[in-house]
């Protein structure tokens, strides 16, 4: 069975055709995190594109998984917050089925990641992991005997918005002090080029 597994970052877009547990292909965008219209066109072009990609194979793909940063109702598909893009309330799984006519599962990142480590990467096997990610922002998942933990209100693993410094830098998601406003790789890349005689590249960050 083909089916397309899609990461949705702040800065980058990626893209994996699958085939089984085997990766056929491999599709990289930047993301343009300007608008949702933005965000919009690369899950699009990426899904579109790998989809091309399967049928030039003669595979025929039967769904597609998202991981997007953010505060996820995966029940529904729903983006509710996404502090480093402009997603609030977002449909997204409506709207890439409507687009695509494939069943659509959208996840946090992290939580996918995580998910993915425990099944088939360093934690096969063991029946607890901890995932964390360091990017443009920080976030989290825990999998508990093959399950993600999600916790009351589906946000137990996402340690970027714990604030850890009082009245400390303000954080894209409104508050100040965040985990991710003051060691994610933004914020390390700020205070580097802040520092006397630095210019250093973001993505060497």
């Amino acid at each position: 069975m083909a089916v397309i597994g899609i990461d949705a970052g702040a800065s980058k877009t990626a893209g994996l055709l699958l085939e089984g547990e085997s990766i056929l292909e491999r599709r990289r965008f930047p993301t343009d995190a300007s608008s949702t219209a933005g965000v919009e066109r690369g899950l699009t072009e990426t899904c579109a594109t790998l989809l091309e990609i399967a049928s030039s194979k003669g595979l025929k793909v039967e769904a597609v998984g998202l991981g997007i940063a953010g505060f996820i109702d995966h029940a529904r598909g729903v983006v509710i917050d996404a502090p480093n893009q402009p997603l609030r309330n977002y449909p997204v799984r409506d709207i890439l089925e409507a687009r695509f006519g494939l069943p659509v599962r959208v996840e946090n990142d992290a939580n996918a990641w995580a998910l993915a480590e425990a099944l088939l990467g360093a934690g096969k096997g063991l029946r607890f992991l901890v995932h964390l990610t360091l990017g443009t922002g920080i976030g989290g998942g825990v999998v508990l005997d093959g399950r993600v933990y999600r916790g009351a209100l589906g946000t137990a693993s996402e340690p970027g918005h714990m604030i850890i410094m009082e009245n400390g830098p303000l954080c894209n998601c409104g508050a100040r002090g965040c985990l991710e406003a003051l060691v994610s790789g933004v914020a390390i890349h700020r205070r580097v080029q802040a520092a006397p005689g630095a210019a250093v590249a973001e993505r060497a960050v």
